[in-house]
């Protein structure tokens, strides 16, 4: 069973949990420039991070909590300028094991297929958006958020 909580980013102390630590310790990324997040406003941000849902189960220590995977969009929204005045949902579970095994392994299983087309489905929502008139980022801003050239959000006809 899972509890939901809100808590603010100034008294949130997060860590990995023992088997989390242990499982994602050969993971390795591709390091990229990080993007200048003061661009976002704390409105966007509050957005961001409210869809945002962090797994993890209770310690010993009063608002800390270990953490059950990793979330590396939430580890660079925290180091927005506003951050720590935001809150972030936490989904508290008792039983971590299974809980682990399923979002460490099955949800990026599941995932895979969705997520190496992000370019091409940002370009074609901008050009959704100007066909509709409807406000949105430049291709410029979004390409600099996600550390690419503008010239990559591009797609086939």
């Amino acid at each position: 069973m899972v509890k939901r909580k809100r808590i603010a980013l100034s008294t949130l102390q997060l860590s990995y949990h023992p088997i989390t630590q242990s499982l994602i310790s050969a993971d390795q990324f591709e390091c990229a420039q990080l993007p200048d997040l003061s661009t976002l406003s704390t409105a966007a941000l509050e957005v961001l991070l409210a869809q945002i849902v962090l797994p993890v189960c209770a310690t010993e220590i009063t608002n800390h909590y270990a953490l059950l995977a990793p979330n590396p969009l939430f580890f660079l929204l925290q180091r927005h300028p506003n951050a720590l005045q935001c809150k972030v949902q936490l989904n508290l579970y008792e039983d971590p094991d299974e809980i682990i095994n399923t979002l460490l392994f099955t949800l990026p299983s599941l995932q895979y297929r969705y997520q190496s087309g992000t370019p091409e489905q940002l370009s074609r929502r901008l050009a959704q958006a100007k066909l509709v008139q409807h406000p949105h980022p430049s291709k410029r801003e979004l390409a600099q958020l996600a550390s690419i050239s503008p010239s990559a959000l591009r797609h086939k006809k």
